[in-house]
């Protein structure tokens, strides 16, 4: 008789560009309006998430922050460019964009 353990499926981390990128936005979700949000969490298809976050009068930072996490653990095999072409829906490539661009020039300056 075979000795059946329970084997623990590896939680896939999104890599740290994507990180960076979901953290970057976060931090512009400021400059969002909150209908932006919502078109967002609807490309993502995590509305519900989203309808919970609204109810807990989460702030933008928070929202942002959740709904992409939610998103990348959901597609663990989301690449970079699906990301910032799921950011077209708000007109937020360019920022996020150009944000990472920032960082990896200061990166590269040190």
């Amino acid at each position: 008789i075979l000795n059946q353990t329970a084997v623990e499926t590896p939680t896939i981390m999104p890599s740290t560009g994507l990180q960076e990128a979901s953290g970057i936005l976060a931090s512009v979700a400021r400059e969002m309006p909150l209908e932006s949000v919502a078109r967002l969490a609807q490309e993502w298809g995590v509305q519900d998430h989203y309808r919970q976050l609204v109810t807990e009068d989460k702030t933008m930072f928070q929202m942002i922050k959740i709904l992409s996490q939610r998103h990348l653990a959901a597609n663990p095999t989301s690449t970079m460019a699906n990301f910032m072409e799921s950011l077209r829906c708000v007109n937020m490539v360019g920022v996020v964009s150009n944000k990472l661009q920032d960082n990896l020039k200061y990166s590269t300056d040190d």
